[in-house]
């Protein structure tokens, strides 16, 4: 058990961590692109959310997949000599991770890819982006990530918690 602990921490771990780093360094490196000689942008603002999009898309499996992984770890754990706070507190973390982990890839992050799809067809404008709807999707979608990523540190720390408790 204590080899799939240590997988299982160092999933969420990455997983929080590439979060971040997708969400601060690569989003700001994509949509703050150096400019040509010109004074213009290498890459438009739809070719930079084409790119961010994709980047998403493919981390929102990455998130679905550990979130996965944490359910089944979590309810095998039960067995663990947890208290009864900590194994409510863990099944409610992980049942949030997977819902919101859920609500990013089909409620927010496909919708976006599939508008862009339809953008490159030519089936709708590219005015459609700044509606107030997609900014606001687009701003739900954020704040899904945000919490996310507290719920996992927090059911990191917490686990890591554990861990220190069993090798003590």
């Amino acid at each position: 058990m204590n080899a799939f602990k240590s997988i299982y921490l160092f999933l969420l771990a990455a997983v929080a961590g590439i979060e971040l780093f997708s969400g601060i360094v690569v989003a700001s490196a994509v949509f703050y692109t150096p400019l040509s000689l010109e004074d213009t942008p290498v890459i438009d603002f739809f070719g930079r959310g084409l790119i961010m999009g994709q980047i998403f898309y493919k981390l929102a499996f990455v998130i679905l997949a550990v979130s996965l992984f944490s359910v089944i770890y979590e309810l095998f754990a039960l067995r663990q000599n947890y208290t009864k706070f900590e194994k409510i507190l863990k099944i409610l973390l992980v049942l949030a991770i997977l819902a919101l982990s859920l609500l990013f890839l089909f409620y927010y992050t496909q919708p976006m890819v599939y508008l862009q799809t339809e953008i490159l067809q030519g089936i709708k404008s590219v005015d459609v982006l700044a509606s107030d709807e997609f900014k606001t999707l687009h701003k739900q979608s954020e704040l899904c990530v945000k919490v996310l990523l507290v719920l996992q540190v927090i059911l990191f720390f917490l686990s890591y918690k554990s861990v220190k408790k069993e090798y003590n």
